[in-house]
């Protein structure tokens, strides 16, 4: 039979799902089995296994290291026949069987090994990213006819909901400061309706990218400043953060 990440299966079903997750807990896995399919299938999953939970328990002795990984085993393949529908329904099983479990031998390898890198690099592709960044400042600000951070959430708020009077989506909400959210789910819906909403959301890409590069060769040359190789945690998704 194939073999299959349930984790990978998640996060194609619910890419949010796997914010903060240590894809090594079985508190996780019952967790998200839970929200699938209740509380139930958890005792379901365990049922006859000699792990805490199971019937089995006190006829068979491992050490504690093996009854977590078999408790995350059968968990694991609960979880998956839980999520298995949803994959099917939304014409995801090939995705997850022709790309993406097949990336994950090559990840794994580049985690172990890691990648090559020039520091000159990153201080090239810093400099064009800051101009534009800047270009995009004076853009939003011109078509706003006036002056104001793109960094601060409430003179973006003040600007779009007040200055501009654009509606915000239906979702979007005042918080305690009075103003509208101007998280990038909430700029997202507003694309189109104004040049000014399109810049910032380029800014916010631009700068979040810019300050991954920045942040990353800190990083790098504070370990060691003659480092010319990144080891890297990832996933075949597509995240990863150096360290």
């Amino acid at each position: 039979g194939s073999c299959v990440d349930v984790w990978l299966a998640l996060y194609l079903t619910e890419p949010t799902a796997m914010s903060g997750v240590s894809c090594s807990s079985t508190q996780a896995l019952e967790q998200h089995l839970a929200k699938r399919a209740g509380r139930a299938a958890i005792s379901q999953a365990l049922q006859g296994l000699p792990v805490p939970g199971g019937l089995a328990f006190s006829t068979i002795e491992l050490s504690k290291g093996e009854q977590e990984a078999l408790r995350a085993a059968a968990l694991s393949r609960k979880l998956y026949d839980a999520l298995y529908h949803d994959l099917k329904k939304e014409g995801l099983l090939a995705p997850l069987a022709e790309i993406e479990m097949p990336l994950v031998p090559v990840i794994a390898r580049m985690e172990a090994r890691g990648m090559c890198f020039d520091p000159t690099v990153f201080v090239r592709q810093r400099a064009p990213l800051q101009q534009r960044l800047l270009q995009l400042e004076a853009k939003a600000c011109k078509a706003a006819r006036r002056d104001f951070d793109l960094k601060s959430p409430k003179q973006v708020s003040e600007v779009l909901f007040n200055t501009l009077k654009l509606e915000p989506p239906n979702n979007s909400s005042r918080g305690k400061s009075g103003y509208y959210s101007t998280s990038i789910e909430v700029l997202q819906e507003m694309v189109g309706q104004h040049p000014v909403v399109d810049a910032i959301v380029e800014h916010r890409r631009l700068a979040k990218l810019e300050g991954s590069l920045d942040g990353m060769l800190r990083t790098l040359l504070a370990q060691d400043p003659n480092a010319d190789r990144i080891i890297s945690n990832a996933t075949a998704a597509g995240r990863g953060s150096g360290g």
